[in-house]
């Protein structure tokens, strides 16, 4: 449904397949890479702490990811990842 960015994290709300809407909120976000998220219809998020990904960044940014983790929003449709993030955490919570 909507992708919003703060300070303090990133709001990813979305509605299922049983039209429930939730919310996922990221905290301490390093990094966050997008190819049109918003619309998508999302098959599955993936979590890992053993991507390549947080290496890159934390080398980049020349900070240390600490216990940082990335997901990854992966198309229904064409099966790629239309929203990857690396944060420390996320909460979820339901919005109806």
């Amino acid at each position: 449904e909507c992708f919003l960015s703060a300070q303090d994290g990133v709001k990813a709300v979305f509605v299922d397949w049983q039209d429930n809407r939730w919310s996922l909120n990221f905290k301490n976000v390093l990094a966050l890479e997008a190819l049109s998220p918003e619309g998508e219809d999302i098959a599955e998020l993936t979590i890992s702490q053993d991507d390549d990904w947080i290496g890159e960044i934390s080398e980049t940014l020349e900070e240390e990811a600490g216990n940082s983790k990335s997901y990854c929003f992966i198309s229904a449709w064409s099966n790629l990842c239309v929203l990857k993030l690396i944060a420390d955490s996320v909460s979820v919570t339901p919005l109806d």
